[in-house]
């Protein structure tokens, strides 16, 4: 059962969970909904809205760039404010660190090779 909800005042809910370490959250989705739900008379529920989202939602440029990326390669990423997020060496540090951004716009660099990427 869910949350009871006055849709004609608004309604904003934020939700934190813990996922739990064995699931691989790359494959997974939140899903939300708001219906109208009448325990007397089926005929009076339905959906009156609904959203899905990934849990995790990355741009696929990363690909193209750290196939570039060899275990020796030293590499940088900035953001837009050309602040320096992160920097290391090699693809696997680099997917690491990919992985741990947040939602925004970055720049790539590995070796003379630059990549805009933006995470949404």
């Amino acid at each position: 059962m869910g949350e009871k909800v006055d849709v004609t005042a608004g309604y904003n809910r934020h939700f934190d969970v813990t996922l739990n370490d064995e699931w691989d959250e790359k494959h997974m989705r939140v899903v939300a909904f708001v219906a109208n739900y009448n325990s007397t008379n089926p005929c009076d529920c339905s959906v009156l809205n609904a959203a899905k989202r990934d849990i995790i939602a990355k741009t696929s440029g990363i690909g193209s760039i750290s196939q570039y990326s060899s275990s020796s390669d030293a590499w940088m990423i900035t953001d837009l404010a050309g602040r320096t997020v992160a920097r290391g060496q090699g693809s696997a540090s680099l997917t690491a660190a990919y992985n741990a951004l947040n939602k925004g716009m970055y720049v790539v660099k590995v070796g003379e090779k630059s990549k805009k990427i933006v995470l949404n």
